[in-house]
C-alpha cells in the first residue's frame, strides 16, 4: 500500500465527522425552531466543518485563500464602526422583511420562513432589517443589533418587559381597533396584555401577525373581525428606531 493511498485510508473517520459536522450545521440552520443549545450547536458544527476544509486542503491554494477571505470579511463586517441610522430607511427595509413572511407556516419556537410563531416574526423582521441595512450602510452597530437579536431569543412577554433593552414601551391600548394609528409608526409593534401575542405594524392602519388561529402569518386590517385587534395591548417601538428620531 502507498504511503499516499494510507494517509487517505487514514482520514476517512475524520472526513466523515467533517462530512457530519457540515450535513449537521445545514440541518440545524434551516430547522425552524430556535433556542441557546441548538445555536451553540449550529455555531460548533459550522466552525468544525470550515476548520477541517482550511486542514484538509491548506495546500490546496484555490481553497485557502477563499475560506481566509471569507473569515477577514466577516471579521471586518462585525468590528465595523457604528454610524448614524437612518429612521425612513430601517422602517422600510423591516416593514419589507415583515411582509416576505406572509403566508409562512405558523409554528411555535419558529424563526424563519420554514415556520415562525408571533415573537419569532417580530423579532426575525428586525434580525433580516438590522443586517441587510447594516451591509448596504457598512453599519457595524446595526450588524452587532442583528447578531444580538438573534442570539438573544426573547418571547412575547420579554419584548413587552423591555427585555436587554431592545425596545420601549409606548403606551397600552384597550384594543387596536379602537386606537388612533395615526399616533403609530411604520415599524412598531404590540403585544397583548397577558404576553402572550404580538403584532408589528406596516402602516395605513395594516398589522401583520403569525396567527395559531389560522395556522400562518396573516395581514389584519383595522375594523377585521380579528379577535387580536380586540385585545388589551402595550404598544411598543425599537430601540434602534426610537433612538434615531
Amino acid at each position: 500500500m502507498t504511503s499516499s493511498r494510507a494517509a487517505i485510508l487514514g482520514r476517512r473517520p475524520l472526513i466523515f465527522l467533517w462530512g457530519l459536522a457540515g450535513a449537521l450545521f445545514v440541518v440545524l440552520w434551516v430547522y425552524p425552531i430556535g433556542n441557546k443549545l441548538l445555536r451553540l450547536t449550529t455555531i460548533a458544527a459550522g466552525l468544525i466543518f470550515f476548520t477541517g476544509a482550511l486542514w484538509f486542503w491548506w495546500e490546496k491554494k484555490a481553497v485557502r485563500y477563499p475560506l481566509l477571505a471569507i473569515v477577514a470579511v466577516m471579521l471586518a463586517l462585525v468590528l465595523l464602526p457604528s454610524r448614524s441610522v437612518s429612521q425612513e430607511s430601517l422602517q422600510q427595509r423591516y416593514t419589507q422583511a415583515l411582509g416576505r413572511y406572509e403566508g409562512t407556516l405558523y409554528v411555535w419556537g419558529g424563526e424563519n420562513r420554514r415556520g415562525i410563531d408571533c415573537s419569532g416574526l417580530v423579532r426575525q423582521g428586525m434580525v433580516d432589517a438590522t443586517f441587510r441595512e447594516g451591509l448596504l450602510t457598512l453599519n457595524g452597530g446595526l450588524i452587532r443589533q442583528s447578531m444580538a437579536l438573534r442570539w438573544y431569543d426573547c418571547s412575547a412577554e420579554a419584548l413587552k418587559d423591555e427585555y436587554r433593552s431592545f425596545a420601549v414601551k409606548l403606551g397600552e391600548t384597550k384594543a387596536l381597533h379602537q386606537h388612533d394609528h395615526a399616533l403609530l409608526q411604520a415599524g412598531d409593534f404590540a403585544i397583548t396584555s397577558d404576553g402572550v401575542h404580538a403584532l408589528a405594524y406596516l402602516g395605513n392602519e395594516t398589522w401583520i401577525e403569525a396567527d395559531p388561529g389560522t395556522h400562518k402569518v396573516i395581514l389584519a386590517k383595522k375594523g377585521d373581525a380579528n379577535p387580536w385587534l380586540a385585545r388589551p395591548v402595550a404598544l411598543m417601538r425599537w430601540s434602534v428606531l426610537a433612538k434615531s428620531q
